[in-house]
């Protein structure tokens, strides 16, 4: 099965600065759902979710 790219992962969730409640609910929801992967996660995966990390 492939496996999405960093610059994919960017593309799908479309991380921001974080301005309202919804944007706030959108990276939440990604990033818990990143680190309910846990040893699963891709080296692009772990990037995405350290960098959703510092945005909540």
């Amino acid at each position: 099965m492939p496996t999405a790219t960093y610059e994919e992962l960017l593309m799908e969730t479309l991380p921001l600065f974080i301005e309202t409640d919804e944007q706030y609910e959108h990276i939440g929801h990604r990033l818990g759902d990143l680190v309910g992967m846990a040893g699963n996660r891709t080296p692009d995966e772990t990037k995405l979710m350290r960098l959703l990390a510092v945005l909540s």
